[in-house]
């Protein structure tokens, strides 16, 4: 049955354009309209407040300015969608008061930000990217065997996340346009390598660490020509070599026998052309592979991590929550918990060569790497601490003492210190500055969640969304 035209009417507020674009344009197709889209607040040196009453729902990603006093005096008739990471910003006890819902889109960016996370040790290690830019397809690695397995995956991270372009804007604090004042669009060009094609071809078994990295690690879909059985196991299926040439992203040569895919001697002419020698991937300082991984906070970011680096890099993984996931647990993951377990999360993150910070805690938590679990880390080894949860869920002092004494190989992170102010406008203060200047440390700017296949998720939750506040509004 055809939706009524008009039903809804809606706000759409600091929003990047593109996700705007994209949230308007699925509503208008469903029936509804669209009142507004822009900013709810225009700074200046008289704020200009563009809320619209009339608004059945407002969607908003980056507001910051819904305070119960702000929302007593201006709100919707229905609700607010959020698609940021959490509904903490919002004063949901209000929005309660005036009989308004409060949702959000809670698992949409969850595989973008895990695969960044991933991607930022990754950096903090190799630092260097060298594939070619994301309109050059196929990448053809040529002389590849699992010798250089982590190293590709490595690199084809950070060339889906553009991590480079992404590292630029965090250290030049281009957390916003200045001409609109909303966040860049050009991270929703990013992919995810969840959702690449990839051919692998040879018949040997020297693509057999790659699979399983891709297929139970990051779930990918891989094809194989002229590849060996035992690639079967990790989901690898036939393919004809014709259509890897015009439909895959990536291709693994683990043979010889195709000769026109030798790279020539010049590597700048081979890379222009999408061929990429394995052996001239570079080495990071420090491997995943095998190593022990601690995540704090197993939620739907956090199990993904665990996943990967449980199936995929086949590391040991303790994990620090408040509950334990039996899937996890049942895979091997040790679980450290709070209520369970004498100083848990000290003991989840003593082993660790890596320690990701996902857990989505409520805003006003004490941090969870503060200075007592910093410093009861052994100095046996030189660790990647990575952050794609709050800033305030690591101790910014006790981690740029370590950081400046060398205890740590580097703190890879998507929240800079003070990232709400960045994020809304305001500039950065001295200890943010130190962070960013410190060469151990690999800032993003907040932008984990961000990815084409990310955005096609995040529609497809809003307009459930939307249907839940319509019924239970009636």
């Amino acid at each position: 049955m055809a939706k009524e035209p008009g039903r809804l009417k809606f706000a759409i507020y600091d929003c990047p354009s593109i996700v705007s674009s994209r949230i308007a344009g699925t509503l208008s197709e469903h029936g509804h309209d669209i009142l507004f889209e822009g900013p709810l607040v225009e700074k200046g040196t008289e704020p200009k407040i563009n809320a619209v009453p009339e608004a059945d729902i407002w969607v908003t990603k980056w507001t910051s300015a819904l305070s119960a006093s702000f929302i007593r005096e201006f709100h919707p008739k229905k609700g607010i969608i959020t698609v940021s990471s959490g509904t903490g910003h919002i004063d949901n006890a209000t929005m309660e008061a005036l009989g308004l819902k409060l949702v959000g889109c809670p698992t949409f960016g969850s595989n973008s930000v895990a695969e960044h996370a991933l991607t930022l040790a990754f950096a903090g290690m190799t630092g260097k990217a060298v594939l070619p830019p994301l309109s050059v397809s196929p990448v053809i690695f040529s002389h590849f065997s699992d010798e250089y397995a982590e190293q590709a995956v490595a690199q084809i991270l950070m060339r889906v996340r553009q991590m480079d372009e992404s590292v630029r804007r965090a250290r030049e604090y281009k957390y916003l346009r200045p001409d609109i004042r909303l966040r860049y669009d050009e991270p929703w060009s990013n992919e995810e390598l969840k959702s690449a094609r990839i051919g692998i071809v040879g018949r040997d078994r020297s693509a057999v660490k790659l699979a399983r990295i891709l297929h139970d690690g990051f779930e990918c879909g891989l094809h194989g020509f002229d590849a060996s059985e035992s690639l079967a196991f990790h989901g690898v299926e036939p393919a004809p070599l014709t259509d890897m040439l015009q439909d895959y992203d990536y291709l693994f040569m683990c043979t010889d026998r195709y000769g026109f895919m030798v790279p020539p001697d010049d590597v700048e002419k081979s890379l222009s052309r999408g061929i990429v020698d394995s052996r001239r991937l570079p080495v990071p300082d420090k491997t995943i592979s095998d190593s022990n991984v601690a995540i704090l906070g197993t939620g739907g970011i956090g199990s993904i991590i665990a996943r990967i680096a449980l199936k995929g890099f086949k590391c040991a993984v303790s994990a620090y929550s408040r509950s334990e996931r039996q899937n996890l647990a049942g895979d091997g993951v040790e679980y450290y918990l709070p209520d369970r377990h004498h100083d848990a999360l000290k003991r989840a993150v003593r082993e660790a060569d890596f320690i990701f910070v996902s857990a989505k805690l409520p805003k006003g938590t004490p941090p969870l790497l503060d200075s007592g679990v910093l410093g009861s880390l052994p100095m046996d080894r030189s660790r990647v601490i990575v952050n794609v949860a709050r800033d305030d869920m690591v101790e910014s002092e006790p981690l740029h003492e370590m950081l400046c004494k060398g205890a740590l190989l580097s703190y890879a992170t998507d929240v800079l210190p003070n990232d709400a102010v960045l994020w809304s406008g305001g500039l950065p203060d001295d200890t943010t500055r130190k962070f960013v200047q410190h060469g151990a440390v690999v800032p993003t700017p907040h932008e984990g969640d961000c990815s084409r296949r990310s955005l096609e998720r995040l529609v497809t939750e809003l307009l459930a969304d939307v249907e839940m506040i319509t019924r239970d509004a009636k």
